[in-house]
């Protein structure tokens, strides 16, 4: 009754706002070495071009993101790790690009050969 409560007034879900903030932070966060690049979307271009398999995300890059508007969003992250790494994989999910490499070169994957079909 709760949820159903908060939904017909208007705040989101809990778990909705927390996966907007993962999406969020994976557009928004400049990679502070390079910034004229989004540090985390960067990772998503190259999982998706085949040159990586693993986005990394550090606590201490969500802690500098979120420090003013969510503060205590890390130790939340800590706390409940299983998740905010779903929500995560969600969001990288969603914003995952296309791939901007061609084929050649490029050995094919379970995924590749049964979205052909």
């Amino acid at each position: 009754m709760a949820k159903r409560l908060r939904g017909l007034m208007g705040f989101p879900p809990l778990r909705a706002r927390r996966a907007g903030s993962c999406a969020k932070f994976l557009t928004n966060f400049m990679d502070p070495e390079d910034e004229s690049r989004a540090k985390y979307l960067h990772q998503l271009q190259e999982i998706a071009n085949r040159r990586s398999k693993v986005l990394r995300i550090s606590l201490d890059d969500v802690e500098a993101f979120f420090e003013a508007e969510e503060p205590k969003l890390v130790g939340q992250m800590e706390q409940n790790t299983r998740t905010y790494q779903k929500l995560i994989a969600e969001a990288a999910d969603t914003l995952m690009p296309p791939p901007d490499v061609t084929a050649a070169g490029v050995k094919k994957d379970v995924y590749d050969i049964l979205s052909e079909h």
